[in-house]
């Protein structure tokens, strides 16, 4: 059996809708994850990611969504995905200049992100939050335009 490398991911929802992020080559489109930080349980890494890749806070949910799978370069990567409510959306974040942020229908992300066990956790979703319709509006307001580190 392969070794894999724990990561965690947020699933970061506002109403029916969830936030994507551009993959860091920026051809495809994924939810905010990474490696497991030092000292950090693993929906303190997914808070922390969410607020990096796409510049957004809120109430982290400590049960996991569901889990994944992927390769990247070589290596196997396991990864468990936390729903994050969410609370502030910044105009600015740690990586805006290498990713963009798009928010998206939950039931619309299932199609649109990588790798086929993400698409059935999103696909899922949807079929739980299913009649919501909430959406968020592109002219919601920001907050927190300019800050510098969440708080968890």
């Amino acid at each position: 059996m392969a070794d894999y490398t724990p990561q965690a991911a947020a699933i970061v929802v506002k109403g029916g809708d969830i936030c994507i992020v551009s993959t860091s080559g920026g051809k495809g489109w994924v939810i905010p994850k990474g490696h497991l930080r030092h000292g950090a349980e693993l929906h303190e890494t997914a808070a922390m990611e969410a607020w990096e890749e796409a510049g957004v806070k809120g109430k982290v949910n400590p049960e996991p969504v569901g889990e994944f799978t992927y390769k990247k370069k070589g290596e196997n990567f396991h990864v468990t995905t936390f729903e994050i409510k969410v609370s502030e959306i910044s105009a600015s974040w740690p990586e805006q200049d290498k990713r963009r942020r798009k928010w998206i229908r939950i039931d619309e992300a299932a199609g649109v992100v990588r790798y086929r066990q993400l698409r059935e956790i999103l696909a899922d979703m949807a079929a739980q939050n299913a009649g919501n319709g909430a959406r968020l509006q592109d002219s919601q307001v920001l907050v927190n335009a300019g800050a510098s580190q969440p708080s968890y």
